[in-house]
This record gives structure tokens, C-alpha cells and sequence, in this order.
């Protein structure tokens, strides 16, 4: 490991007596990325020498950091987190059709010091999906977000259901891109009041909203734990230190007039399906109220395992999924 790499790096990691290692790459993976735990229980069972580590790096050192790692003989590859899932595509030597034409990648593969990007999001959606059991007829279908995770989540939704009407809401105003060749009716909401007009058949957040993560906001933080994606967040007030007992008194006001308005969206969308694509919490407020009115609900954690599962395959070579996953989940 060169030491170049390793400035590069926020949280102090050890790579001594490794054969081989792969990495997380994100602003703050160290802080709760589930994948490190998957893996390395792989890499034991195995009897490997390789571990996964979490690499905490900031946006201003990425460029430096892709460039160091490609001349690392060590490096297997490893999985890519927020906010580097559209960010990297630049910087790689292949990419893989369905991760190009998502526009995201969550997966690199060293060979040889080029990087080969891959989506796996897509692939764990698809699977929570298909065990969802829902009935694949004319639905009407609300995903909210359109960040790296969200295009997955939303190729998905476009690939697995036919013959549907797909609402897409985002916050801010980004652009997305999807082939025009697809037998269902794509159209983006604007704003807060234009889906909650509507009644559907599948909801689905993939924003960061619930999410037990502190971000910083300039020198100050704020945690969208507390919150779900069904009411203006713009008046959050930011606190100078991570303290969540603090913050939840400061915007009480703020959350209780979110939980009311969850209430109601999800009261009038009683007989549809949730799907919360966040893991950490295991039950965000948005599952904990569908909960409470006995809505069909269900988390992130089945798609993040089947993810890491094919992740694993294509970084280490190793082709036998089921066994991975059996392993992964037990």
C-alpha cells in the first residue's frame, strides 16, 4: 500500500498481511456501510487472506484517489456509495450496458489497472421486487428520488413491470434518461401536491430521507432520520454537533407536521405496497407508520444483500451466487 493512497483515505485502515483487499468507496462508508460485514464473512469462510475495508474519501481527493488505486496490484476492485455512483463513470475504462445505460455504477472491477463498472443495485431491486409478489398488471407506481441508487431503482421498475404508469418525484430538478423504447408511461412530478393527488398501487423511496446518517451542511450537520420524503424538508434547522437528542428538539415543529402529513399520504394509499430502499435504520418512520396502519411494507436489506452477492461474484471471481448468498444471509 502506497502511502499517497492511504493520505487519501480520512479513516485510518490497515491493509498489512493482505493478499489482497477490495474497498467501499464513499464520503463516510466507515460510518455504517453494510457491505464490509458481507464480504469479509465471504473472504472467512473461504479462507482468504482479502479483506473488504471501508474508504472514507472526500470529493476534492477523488480524482487523486482513482488514479493512486488503479496502480495498486492489490486491489481487487470493491463497491461504490454516495456521492460517487455517477461520479466515477468518468474515470472508468469499460462500463457495463445496463450500469451505462443507468447512468450509475456500484460495482468496479480491477483488471489490471483498467476499472470495469457494473450495477448491482439494479439486480437487488429486481429481486425485491419479483418477491414482493405483486401482481405484474397495469399499476400505478410513485418513486421518489433520482440519485445513483434511484436510477437503479427506477431501470428496474421500468424492466420488471409492463404496461404501467411511473411517477418519478425529485427534489431537485434533475435531468434522467431512459430508452424510449418501453411500454410504460414515464412522467416526472414537480412537486409535493402533484402526487399526492393520486392513489398507488407501489411506492417506492429511494432518497436518503430516513436515513441515519449525519450530513454536513457547511459547519454544521443535520440527520434526516426522523423524517420521511412526504413534506418540505427546507426549513431544517442545522446543529453544530452530532447529537440526535438536540436536533429532534430543534425541529420538532418540523417532524411532527412530517409524520402528520405521512399519515395522510399513506392513509389515502392504504392497499399499496412500500418499499423502503434504506436499511440503516432496519425501520424507518416511513415503514414504522405503514406498519401502524397495516400497510405491506418492506426494507432495503434483502436488495443491499443480493447487491453485495453479485458485487462479491464479479470483484473476486467467485461464480457460485447461491452459495455466497446462503452464506451472506445466514
Amino acid at each position: 500500500m502506497s502511502g499517497s493512497l492511504k493520505n487519501l483515505i480520512e479513516n485510518n485502515i490497515e491493509f498489512k498481511n493482505l493478499k489482497k483487499f477490495s474497498l467501499i468507496i464513499g464520503n463516510s462508508p466507515s460510518k455504517g456501510a453494510r457491505s464490509p460485514i458481507l464480504w469479509n464473512k465471504i473472504y472467512k469462510r473461504l479462507k482468504l487472506k482479502h479483506l473488504m475495508l471501508p474508504a472514507d474519501v472526500l470529493s476534492e481527493n477523488f480524482d487523486k484517489f482513482i488514479k493512486s488505486i488503479k496502480k495498486e496490484k492489490k486491489f481487487l476492485g470493491g463497491a461504490v456509495t454516495v456521492p460517487f455512483k455517477e461520479k466515477i463513470i468518468g474515470y472508468l475504462d469499460y462500463i457495463d450496458p445496463v450500469a451505462k445505460k443507468i447512468g450509475a455504477v456500484n460495482i468496479v472491477v480491477n483488471i489490471k489497472g483498467r476499472l470495469k463498472g457494473y450495477n448491482t443495485d439494479y439486480d437487488g431491486c429486481v429481486y425485491t421486487l419479483k418477491n414482493s409478489q405483486i401482481k405484474r398488471k397495469k399499476l400505478e407506481i410513485l418513486v421518489l428520488g433520482l440519485g445513483g441508487a434511484a436510477k437503479s431503482v427506477l431501470f428496474s421498475v421500468n424492466s420488471f413491470f409492463n404496461n404501467s404508469h411511473i411517477y418519478i418525484y425529485n427534489r431537485s430538478k434533475k435531468n434522467f434518461f431512459l430508452e424510449k423504447k418501453n411500454k410504460n408511461s414515464i412522467k416526472i412530478l414537480h412537486n409535493l401536491h402533484s402526487f399526492k393527488k393520486k392513489v398507488f398501487h407501489i411506492i417506492i423511496n429511494a432518497t436518503s430521507v430516513g436515513f441515519d446518517s449525519w450530513l454536513k451542511i457547511g459547519d454544521k450537520f443535520i440527520n434526516y432520520k426522523y423524517f420521511t420524503p412526504f413534506s418540505n424538508l427546507e426549513k431544517i434547522k442545522p446543529i453544530s454537533k452530532n447529537n440526535l437528542n438536540d436536533f429532534f428538539d430543534l425541529n420538532k415543529k418540523l417532524i411532527v407536521k412530517n409524520v402528520d402529513e405521512t399519515i395522510k399520504f399513506i392513509k389515502k394509499n392504504s392497499k399499496a405496497f412500500i418499499f423502503d430502499i434504506i436499511y440503516s435504520p432496519n425501520k424507518t418512520n416511513l415503514l414504522k407508520l405503514s406498519e401502524l396502519f397495516n400497510i405491506k411494507s418492506t426494507n432495503g436489506l434483502d436488495m443491499n444483500l443480493y447487491q453485495a452477492c453479485k458485487g462479491f461474484a464479479l470483484v473476486n471471481k467467485f461464480f457460485n451466487k447461491d452459495k455466497i448468498f446462503h452464506i451472506m444471509k445466514n
